[in-house]
C-alpha cells in the first residue's frame, strides 16, 4: 500500500544530526502510513550508517537544500510531502496534525510553530521575535517543517533553484495558492548554527538578508557564507567568528566521522548495568565512569557487572570516583570525554538511608556530579539525565506532581533529603553551563538485582516473595500466621526495572524531555492489599494479613512476625505512606518514544515472582522455627 505521507530530509555532511532525527521519527505513532526519504550530499559513508535501513537514501548531484529537497520530492510516493531538516524533531502527533489540517480542502499546506531545542535565553528571545513575524506574514522558514499537498508542490514547480531563501520563496508562493496553515504545536529544531556563530550576530545577519530579499536585492552571493564550507556540517562557525559561550554544550561534532558517546555513571549498580546493557544492544558508542573498590579496579568491576567480555571491548572505561572528583579526572581521559560525550546518564549514588559519614555521602551525591558536569561542559556535553527518586517528596501524602520540589516536606531519611539537594545543585550547574538537565524520579525499582546497596529494595521484595513461597509449602494445618503492618489501601509504589531503563534512555536524548522532571512509576499501582492478594494467589500461601498501622497496630507479634518486621523496618515508612505519583509529563514524551506505560497486573506480578524464585528462600529457617 502506498504511503499517504512522504517525509523528505535534506542532509549535507550531517550524519550525526540525521541519525538523531531518524531515531526520533521511528518513535512517532502512525509512521506505518509514511515513508522517509533522505536526500544527501557529502559524507556518503556516514550518511549510510545514519540511515541504516530506516529510510530511502538518495545521493543527487546537487548540494543545495533546494536541489536535495526537489530530488527527494521527485522520488516520493505520498499524497503529502513533509520537508524536515536533519536536525529537527516534529511533535509526537505531527502526522495526525498534518492530516487534520489537510482535511480542510481549502488548505494546501503549511508549517509548524518553531522552537529551539537549546534552553538558552537568547534563542528563546529570537524564537519569540520570529513568531511575531511568521504569524503576521505566514511566511514560514524551512526549520518549521513545510508540508504541502504533492500535486500543489508539483504545480508550483517545487523549490526554486536558489542557494539561499528557497524556503521563504516557497512559503510566499504557497500561500498564494490557497490556505497555508500554521500548526501551533512546536517543531523543535537545533540552534547550533546560532550558537556556533553567536545568536544575535546570526539573527541580525538573517534580518539583513530578509531586508535584501524584500527589496529584491541579491542574496545569492551570501549563500556560501550562510552554508559554510562545503565539506563541513551545518553550524560551522564563520571564519574569524568567536563561538558563543553557550555553544560549548551544543556544538556540532569536531570530527564528523566519529559518533558522539553517552557517558553512564553507576554502570556497576542496579539501574546502571541494565541501562548499559540496553545501550550496547542498540550499538550506541558508550563510556562509563567507574571506580575501583574492594581490591578490584574499575575495569574488573565493569566486566563483572556486564558479564560479557566481548561487550567490554565496546565500552570506554574511565576510572574515577564521584566522591573525589574535586581532585580532577586524568587529563587525557577528560580531553577524550570532552571531545566525544554529548549525553550523560547519571545513575551513581550511595543508596544508604543512614550513612556513617555525611561528607563523602554529600560528595558522591551532590558535589561530584556537579564537578563532572562542569568539567565536561567546555566540550560537547549537551544533555544530562539525572536519576533521582520519586521519594524526594518525603513524608507527603496524596498526589505528588512531577514538578514538585521543596514544598516544606519532612524527610524519612538522609537519602531523600540529599537526592533533592542533588537535583537542585545539578540544575543550577546545568543552567550556568548551558547544559539541558532532565530529572528522572523512579519509585521503588524492582527487577533482577545485584547484591549491592542499590539493589536492596528489589532484593528485599524478592526475599519477601521467597518467604511467601516457603510458607505456601507448609501443610494447611501447620497454623502459620503472618500479620504485617502496612497501609492496605495505599498504592504499592514499585516499578519494574526494564521500564525504568527504557524510559531513562528515551528521555535522556529526547528534545521534549529537555529541562523536565519525570516520575517513572506505575500510574495505577495496585493497593498493598491487592498486591498481597496477587502474590498469595500465585504462590498459594495462607495465613497472611495486612494490618493498618495507623488504626490497628500489630499486637502480640509472633517470632516470625517480629523477624519479618525487622526485615522490613528500613522500608516501613514506605509501607505506611499513602502517596500517589502523577506521571503525565513522562507519559506524554514516552508515548512519543514508543515506550509503553508499565502496569502491575497479575501477568507482570507473575513475571516478578519468576525472577525471585530461582534463588533460595533466605528466611525459610525462620519460618520453620516459628511454625514449631
Amino acid at each position: 500500500m502506498a504511503p499517504w505521507l512522504s517525509i523528505v530530509i535534506p542532509a549535507r555532511n550531517d550524519a550525526e544530526a540525521l541519525a538523531r532525527t531518524l531515531d526520533h521519527l521511528q518513535r512517532l505513532p502512525d509512521m506505518r502510513g509514511a515513508e522517509v526519504i533522505v536526500a544527501a550530499a557529502g559524507d556518503p559513508a556516514g550518511t549510510a550508517r545514519a540511515v541504516a535501513g530506516r529510510a530511502r537514501r538518495l545521493q543527487p548531484d546537487g548540494s543545495t537544500r533546494a536541489e536535495l529537497m526537489n530530488a527527494g520530492a521527485a522520488d516520493a510516493r505520498g499524497e503529502v510531502l513533509f520537508f524536515l531538516h536533519a536536525d529537527s524533531f516534529p511533535p509526537a502527533d505531527a502526522l495526525a496534525l498534518i492530516a487534520r489540517t489537510l482535511a480542510d480542502p481549502r488548505a494546501v499546506g503549511g508549517a509548524f510553530e518553531h522552537r529551539f531545542a537549546e534552553p538558552v535565553w537568547s534563542l528563546r528571545a529570537i524564537t519569540w521575535i520570529n513568531r511575531v513575524r511568521y504569524r503576521l506574514t505566514r511566511n514560514y522558514y524551512g526549520d518549521q517543517g513545510h508540508f504541502v499537498r504533492a500535486p500543489v508542490f508539483r504545480a508550483l514547480g517545487g523549490y526554486r533553484p536558489l542557494r539561499l531563501m528557497e524556503d521563504l520563496d516557497f512559503a510566499q508562493r504557497l500561500k498564494r495558492r490557497g490556505r497555508s496553515v500554521l500548526i501551533r504545536t512546536p517543531l523543535i529544531t537545533s540552534g547550533r548554527r546560532f550558537l556556533a556563530r553567536g545568536p544575535w550576530r546570526t539573527f541580525f545577519f538573517i534580518v539583513w538578508l530578509l531586508a535584501r530579499w524584500t527589496l529584491k536585492l541579491d542574496t545569492e552571493r551570501y549563500a556560501e557564507k550562510w552554508r559554510g564550507p562545503a565539506n563541513h556540517p551545518p553550524g560551522t562557525p564563520w571564519s574569524g567568528a568567536t563561538p558563543h559561550p553557550e555553544r560549548a554544550t551544543h556544538a556540532p561534532p569536531r570530527s564528523h566521522a566519529t559518533r558522539s558517546k553517552i557517558l553512564v555513571t553507576g554502570a556497576t549498580g542496579f539501574i546502571g548495568r541494565e541501562i548499559v546493557a540496553r545501550l550496547l544492544a542498540a550499538d550506541r558508542p558508550l563510556a562509563v565512569l567507574a571506580r575501583g573498590r574492594d581490591g578490584a579496579d574499575a575495569r574488573t568491576r565493569v566486566a563483572a557487572a556486564l558479564g560479557d567480555a566481548a561487550a567490554l571491548e565496546r565500552v570506554e572505561i574511565v576510572e574515577g570516583d564521584l566522591g573525589a572528583l574535586d581532585a580532577g579526572l586524568d587529563p587525557v581521559d577528560l580531553r577524550r570525554l570532552r571531545e566525544r560525550v554529548e549525553t550523560v546518564i547519571h545513575c551513581a549514588g550511595d543508596t544508604s538511608f543512614a550513612p556513617d559519614t555525611l561528607a563523602p555521602y554529600l560528595a558522591g551525591h551532590v558535589e561530584g556530579p556537579v564537578t563532572l558536569l562542569r568539567a565536561l561542559a567546555p566540550g560537547r556535553l549537551a544533555r544530562w539525565a539525572h536519576v533521582s527518586t520519586a521519594f524526594v517528596c518525603g513524608d507527603r501524602t496524596g498526589t505528588v506532581g512531577e514538578a514538585d520540589g521543596d514544598v516544606g516536606q519532612r524527610f524519612h531519611n538522609a537519602y531523600e533529603r540529599v537526592k533533592l539537594a542533588a537535583e537542585t545543585a545539578i540544575r543550577e550547574a546545568g543552567r550556568a553551563a548551558g547544559v539541558e538537565v532532565s530529572v528522572l524520579r523512579p519509585s521503588i525499582v524492582v527487577g533482577a538485582a545485584p547484591a549491592t546497596a542499590g539493589g536492596n529494595p528489589s532484593n528485599l521484595f524478592f526475599t519477601f516473595i521467597r518467604l511467601l513461597a516457603t510458607l505456601a509449602q507448609w501443610p494447611g494445618d501447620a497454623g502459620v500466621r503472618l500479620r504485617i503492618e502496612a497501609a492496605p489501601g495505599a498504592p504499592f509504589n514499585i516499578v519494574p526495572l526494564d521500564y525504568v531503563a527504557a524510559a531513562t534512555i528515551a528521555l535522556a536524548e529526547h528534545p521534549g524531555a529537555a529541562g523536565g522532571t519525570f516520575h517513572l512509576v506505575v500510574r495505577d499501582a495496585p493497593t498493598q492489599a491487592a498486591m498481597l492478594a496477587m502474590l498469595v494467589e500465585h504462590l498459594g500461601a495462607r495465613g497472611l494479613t495486612l494490618v493498618d498501622a495507623a488504626t490497628a497496630p500489630l499486637a502480640d507479634p509472633s517470632p516470625l512476625e517480629r523477624r519479618v518486621a525487622r526485615m522490613l523496618e528500613p522500608y516501613r515508612a514506605y509501607l505506611t505512606q499513602d502517596v500517589r505519583f502523577d506521571d503525565a509529563a513522562a507519559a506524554t514524551v514516552l508515548t512519543a518514544c514508543g515506550v509503553a506505560r508499565p502496569t502491575l497486573a497479575p501477568a507482570e506480578v507473575h513475571h516478578l515472582i519468576k525472577l525471585a524464585l530461582p534463588g533460595p528462600a533466605p528466611v525459610s529457617v525462620a519460618a520453620s522455627n516459628a511454625a514449631r
